[in-house]
């Protein structure tokens, strides 16, 4: 882990000027909030999830509302990334 943490740092370093560019773009930071409710999203049906008792049930309740819930979410944000998704899934 603290190879991964230093070669993360390094390169960071090496290609500051360009990444600053990208973390602080409106865009981005749009896209990493986002992201974020969607995954909280998650957490609240996982955990709502581990209330049924039989374990098999319980990962494909998980996964297949997780799914819904987070597609939702960023639907709701307006997401631009799912947006062109959806564009390019239309034109095929």
């Amino acid at each position: 882990m603290i190879a991964e943490l230093s070669a993360m740092l390094l390169n960071y370093w090496t290609c500051r000027d360009i990444v600053n560019l990208i973390i602080l773009n409106k865009d981005t930071c749009k896209n990493i909030f986002e992201v974020l409710v969607g995954c909280m999203g998650i957490v609240i049906v996982c955990g709502l999830c581990e209330r049924v008792s039989n374990i098999f049930i319980q990962i494909v309740l998980a996964v297949s509302i997780s799914g819904l819930v987070y597609v939702s979410i960023l639907l709701l944000l307006r997401n631009q990334f799912l947006f062109k998704l959806v564009k390019q899934l239309k034109k095929k």
